[in-house]
């Protein structure tokens, strides 16, 4: 296990912890994104708190690709939909734009931090102890300019080895 306090919680007390922290994301939405704002008042959404708990997940609206293209380039680069301080951006990404316009992913300290967690605790679950060895066959983009597909995914899985004691470099590409 990668981190067993979080990992062995009990169901009933991470049910409390999600319905709290979804709650404080849809507040910060309808506070940050006009996006997000405009997309839950048009489902009927009044305000954070009608949206309620995680029992009520199923009623939110999809937000798909497009949605997020049509926002990027009404508002660019990143569109109404950002929700972060530009000014506490650490990352941005680009998709490929192979079905379409590329989309720009801003990410916060924190969010890179969320995802390198999350992908420590993956290769944990999948076996993975500290000190193995392991070849990552990938290329990792470290920006915007290096355009490789699915940029973020290899920033996220550089940065999970390196936390969980797998990978403590790169090597030169």
């Amino acid at each position: 296990m990668f981190d067993p306090a979080v990992e062995t919680r009990s169901l009933a007390e991470q049910a409390v912890r999600d319905d709290a922290l979804f709650r404080k994301q849809v507040s910060y939405l309808f506070d940050r994104s006009a996006f997000y704002r405009r997309k839950l008042k048009a489902a009927g959404f009044a305000d954070a708190q009608r949206v309620g708990g995680l029992e009520n997940i199923a009623n939110l609206p999809f937000t798909d690709k497009s949605e997020i293209r049509a926002s990027q380039a009404s508002f660019p680069p990143f569109g109404d939909n950002l929700a972060a301080d530009p000014a506490k951006l650490q990352r941005v990404f680009s998709t490929s734009g192979t079905s379409g316009v590329p989309t720009y992913i801003a990410l916060t300290p924190n969010d890179v931090d969320v995802w390198a967690t999350n992908t420590a605790r993956s290769y944990a679950a999948s076996g993975f102890h500290a000190g193995q060895r392991l070849l990552r066959a990938l290329e990792v983009a470290q920006d915007v300019r290096d355009r490789l597909p699915d940029p973020c995914f290899r920033v996220a899985v550089a940065a999970g080895l390196a936390r969980f004691g797998l990978l403590k470099g790169v090597l030169a590409q």
